[in-house]
């Protein structure tokens, strides 16, 4: 069984049209799980932990990254049509 993920949640808003939606900026993100991850590593190394041990949880993480990303990409459940409340009769 996996662990789960250990990196911090992956959600951004956006605004588009003078709505919010949820985007997924790569490069933001990128940024920000970079930032959190060398500095788990300072500490880390700072605690003597092996190197291996050190990349060996940057993979994975990595990992988790992209597995967030590949899903977040495509999540929209904010788009207008889900709130629709159009009635729907059953046709006679």
């Amino acid at each position: 069984m996996r662990p789960r993920c250990r990196s911090p949640p992956i959600i951004s808003f956006v605004s588009l049209r003078g709505g919010l939606y949820m985007g997924y900026d790569y490069k933001k993100e990128y940024a920000r799980w970079k930032k959190w991850k060398d500095n788990e590593e300072k500490i880390l190394r700072k605690h003597n932990i092996d190197e291996t041990l050190i990349n060996e949880l940057r993979d994975f993480d990595w990992e988790q990254f992209n597995e967030n990303r590949r899903f977040s990409r495509n999540q929209n459940v904010t788009k207008d049509i889900f709130f629709y409340m159009q009635p729907v009769h059953d046709k006679k």
